[in-house]
């Protein structure tokens, strides 16, 4: 079974608990060769070096509660359980239950001292804000990690993820894999993202996606 490497998946997190630990907001869009700080205040610029100044300490994951889009997949899957190896309160946000339990039991059998019950279920569309929308009201949700793209081609296409996210004030992730669709969202939700101040990274998936073995 092909599963994410170590050092990718450690990378992530650490994007993960940026979104958690920062005390200021950014809009972060990733360009074809380095990630760069669309917006920020004055009093504090992200940007890939200043990472390295701050200690990554998994422990804030604890109790966290993170709604994972796409859960069910192979990314997803791999996000998902590292999470769940941390204490953070799982749900998975997909189209087919029957997907979900599949790779719910596959995460059992692998990693057997995680918390099953952590991990929840719910359905939605990701193109359509409302659907994800109504998962996140249900309860207060401290990160979105969107895990199923938004892939090629579809710079056009609605992400309503990130759209529900920003709306709700809930910070963004995701695995976006393609220039044209990350410009595309930053273009539509970084004035938003400023307005609101919810800090939103996107377009990870350029070497999350391509470090499988």
């Amino acid at each position: 079974m092909k599963r994410i490497s170590t050092f990718a998946m450690g990378s992530f997190l650490c994007l993960l608990l940026w979104l958690l630990v920062a005390q200021s907001r950014a809009f972060l869009f990733r360009s074809p060769s380095h990630a760069s700080a669309i917006w920020a205040p004055s009093s504090f610029v992200l940007s890939a070096t200043s990472a390295a100044e701050y200690e990554i300490n998994l422990d804030v994951l604890e109790d966290k509660r993170v709604l994972v889009a796409g859960g069910s997949g192979r990314v997803g899957g791999s996000v998902v359980t590292q999470l769940l190896k941390r204490g953070a309160k799982v749900t998975v946000g997909g189209t087919r239950l029957e997907s979900y339990e599949k790779a719910k039991r596959r995460w059992v059998e692998k990693f057997p001292t995680i918390d099953a019950t952590a991990i929840e279920f719910a359905t939605i569309d990701r193109e359509c804000a409302d659907s994800v929308s109504s998962v996140l009201s249900s309860c207060q949700f401290d990160l979105v990690v969107h895990t199923a793209g938004p892939f090629q081609g579809k710079a056009t296409t609605s992400n309503g993820v990130i759209d529900a996210a920003v709306a709700n004030g809930v910070p963004y992730v995701d695995v976006c894999d393609d220039y044209c669709t990350a410009s595309a969202a930053k273009t539509k939700f970084s004035k938003k993202a400023q307005d609101s101040q919810v800090p939103c990274i996107i377009s990870t998936g350029c070497w999350v996606s391509s470090l499988w073995k």
